[in-house]
C-alpha cells in the first residue's frame, strides 16, 4: 500500500470516528428522553386515577354524612381551568392539591370511623392504596430516569453533544407522597 493511501484512510477512519460517535450520542439522548416521556405519562395516568378515587371517595363519603370539601371543589376548579396534557411541574402542582384533599379526607374519616364498615369504603381504600403503590412506583422511577439522563447531559464528553442539540436538564417530581389514611384509623 502506498503512503497517501494509508494516510487517507487514517484521515478517514478519524473523521468518520466521531461522526458516528455523535450520531450514536444523540440517539441515546432520544432513547432516555423518550423513557423520561412514558414515565410523565405514567405519571399524569396515576394522577387521574387519583383524582377519580379521591372524587368518589369524596361523593360515597357525601352518601352516608353531609360532608364539605372546599380543597376539593378548589382542586376541581383548578383542573377544569387547565389543558388536558399538563407539564411536569403542572402534575406537582396537582399532587400537592390532591395530597390537601387527602388530609382533609383523613380527618373526616377520624371523626366517622364507623364509615370504614361500609363495604363501598373499604373497597375504596383499597383500590387508592393501590393507585398510592403505583404513584410511588412511578415517581421513583421517573425520578430515576432524570437523574440517568441528567448525569449524561453533565458528563464530558457527552455534555458537548447536549449542548450541540441544545438539550437542557430535567427538573425532579419532588414532592414526597405520604402514607394515605393510616390502617390504624381502618382497624374500627
Amino acid at each position: 500500500m502506498s503512503t497517501p493511501f494509508l494516510v487517507l484512510l487514517i484521515t478517514g477512519i478519524l473523521l468518520i470516528l466521531p461522526g458516528i460517535w455523535i450520531v450514536f450520542t444523540k440517539a441515546v439522548f432520544t432513547m432516555k428522553k423518550r423513557r423520561l416521556e412514558a414515565e410523565k405519562e405514567a405519571i399524569e395516568l396515576t394522577l387521574t386515577r387519583y383524582y377519580d378515587i379521591l372524587s368518589q371517595h369524596i361523593r360515597a363519603a357525601r352518601r352516608f354524612v353531609a360532608y364539605e370539601n372546599a380543597a376539593f371543589d378548589e382542586l376541581l376548579r383548578w383542573r377544569l381551568s387547565t389543558n388536558d396534557r399538563l407539564s411536569l411541574q403542572m402534575n406537582e402542582t396537582y399532587f400537592v392539591k390532591m395530597l390537601e384533599v387527602e388530609k382533609n379526607l383523613e380527618k373526616f374519616y377520624e371523626t366517622h370511623p364507623e364509615l370504614f364498615k361500609k363495604p363501598v369504603i373499604q373497597k375504596l381504600l383499597d383500590d387508592y392504596h393501590l393507585v398510592h403503590q403505583a404513584f410511588i412506583r412511578h415517581r421513583r422511577r421517573l425520578n430515576g430516569a432524570i437523574a440517568s439522563y441528567n448525569a449524561m447531559m453533565t458528563s464530558f464528553p457527552h455534555n458537548l453533544i447536549a449542548k450541540l442539540f441544545k438539550l437542557t436538564t430535567e427538573s425532579f417530581f419532588k414532592t414526597e407522597p405520604h402514607i394515605p389514611f393510616d390502617e390504624n384509623i381502618r382497624q374500627v
